[in-house]
């Protein structure tokens, strides 16, 4: 079974309830210059490609790619924490209604994964375990922020407890990269930036002591975990080195990111072999990145690449550690 853990899904009934402009939503669906449709908010135009929200047309490219189910959640511009909180957990839970709906339409294609409404902790952790308890969903996908909080921020404790009791995936995609303003040009702010929140947000969960606070906790790095294992040297450094580093972690950064999970987002299959030798392939689940134009267009044939790599390595990171986190037949 070959199992794209990240690609990203709009229902339908989303692009619906927020056609027209004016509505309390945050978002509403307009077109671009050439006349193609788009999603407006946060001043910006995304393009609404078909392979965000047309089933048909994911079903066709899953078979280009060589997959057989597309793990779904929302585009991180759907996340929307800046929504109050009561359009927020009225926003997570539509979205997590259809992207359930989708998976039972369709059970040999499609698995959704969840979002919640992390501007309220209490709502997210809510959320979560409707969803699970429910609905069944077994993964939720987050920002590497949570509007003006860091994801190690102690409000957001109701809902790590809860990923944590419920034994969820929590998938974590970069939302607000750092230096934004910085990055405008060449679509820096997705081809570094991403990578730069991504790698933030595992450093403060290793440095604040969350993984030990929640040392069953299930984490995935979206993007093979952005910078964070090139650089993890420098991490452990910082842990014997620097004061500020020091007093609430004992073992070394490196060993907390062995504990994470991490999708092959990385468009170099040189890069994957080194991510295998870090955390071992039992740790690395396939990604696309679907239908963005950054997107894997040939998952397998980039693990098949890999230098080195033997049939279990294989198996895992094309499907087999995905569908035993997921509770896949």
């Amino acid at each position: 079974m070959i199992i794209d853990l990240h690609s990203h899904y709009i229902p339908p009934a989303y692009l619906e309830l927020v056609r027209e402009e004016g509505n309390p939503y945050g978002r509403h669906v307009t077109k671009l210059p050439s006349g193609d449709p788009a999603l407006y908010g946060d001043n910006r135009l995304i393009p609404l490609l078909e392979g965000f929200h047309d089933v048909d047309v994911k079903i066709k490219d899953m078979k280009k790619q060589g997959v057989e189910r597309q793990v779904v959640s929302p585009p991180p511009f759907l996340f929307q924490y800046d929504l109050p909180d009561s359009l927020g957990a009225e926003m997570a839970g539509l979205l997590n209604d259809e992207a359930h709906a989708l998976e039972k339409s369709r059970p040999g294609s499609f698995v959704a994964m969840a979002t919640v409404p992390l501007q309220n902790p209490e709502a997210a952790a809510a959320e979560l375990d409707r969803v699970v308890t429910k609905l069944g969903m077994r993964s939720v996908e987050i920002g590497a922020s949570a509007g003006e909080r860091e994801l190690d921020d102690p409000a957001l404790s109701p809902f790590w407890e809860t990923a944590e009791r419920l034994g969820a995936l929590v998938l974590i995609h970069p939302i607000r990269p750092p230096g934004r303003e910085r990055m405008g040009d060449y679509y820096l702010f997705n081809l570094i930036g991403f990578l730069v929140e991504t790698t933030l947000a595992a450093a403060r969960m290793i440095f604040s002591g969350a993984l030990e606070k929640y040392p069953d906790l299930r984490l995935c790095l979206s993007h093979a975990g952005g910078m964070a294992l090139w650089i993890q040297g420098r991490f452990d450094h910082g842990l014997r080195a620097l004061p500020a580093c020091q007093g609430i972690i004992e073992r070394p950064p490196s060993e907390y990111l062995k504990r994470m999970y991490f999708d092959t987002i990385t468009h170099s299959s040189e890069a994957l072999r080194y991510v295998i030798e870090k955390v071992g392939a039992d740790r690395i689940m396939l990604g696309t990145d679907y239908p963005f134009a950054v997107a894997d267009s040939d998952p397998v044939g980039t693990v098949d690449a890999i230098p080195g790599l033997i049939e279990d390595e294989r198996a895992s990171i094309t499907g087999g550690a995905a569908a035993g986190l997921l509770g896949l037949a």
